[in-house]
């Protein structure tokens, strides 16, 4: 069975290769923002005020609700995956977690960014692809090994 702390570890997880694939994309290969800029902007949802990315600690506040954002998403997945057994079972465990990467998408685009006034510059491309490939499939994927690991072992 899939618990909640897989669904932590899980969601730090995805978070970790959401930000690197941002990092990869938008800063080393389109150059439109830096790493800094990147985290302060996530941090501006709740800091206000200018030159937000040369301030440390704006930018490790950034990383914070990011990882807290991802790590909540995770949570939430292993509820659900707790009751939903395909959730956690190959090859259904893609599909969930595409859908899953979508409604993450959705609820951080269309309800997060302009609840709390944040001024995305991300092409939808992007946030799609990150979302649904990077979180989505990686945090299915990582629950579904967990879920493995435990019925070896037991």
């Amino acid at each position: 069975m899939v618990r909640w702390y897989d669904g932590l570890f899980g969601g730090l997880l995805a978070g970790l290769t959401v930000a690197l694939f941002y990092v990869i994309v938008s800063v080393a290969w389109l150059h439109d923002m830096t790493v800094a800029e990147f985290f302060a902007n996530i941090a501006s949802g709740i800091l206000h005020g200018p030159h937000l990315a040369k301030n440390i600690w704006a930018i490790l506040f950034g990383v914070s609700l990011h990882f807290l954002v991802a790590a909540v998403f995770g949570i939430i997945y292993a509820f659900v995956a707790q009751r939903v057994r395909s959730m956690w079972q190959a090859p259904f465990s893609v599909m969930w977690g595409l859908l899953y990467g979508l409604f993450v998408w959705f609820v951080i685009s269309d309800v997060l960014v302009p609840l709390l006034g944040i001024t995305s510059t991300l092409p939808l491309w992007e946030g799609l692809v990150a979302d649904t490939i990077f979180y989505g499939i990686v945090l299915s994927e990582y629950t579904t090994v967990v879920y493995r690991s435990k019925a070896l072992a037991a």
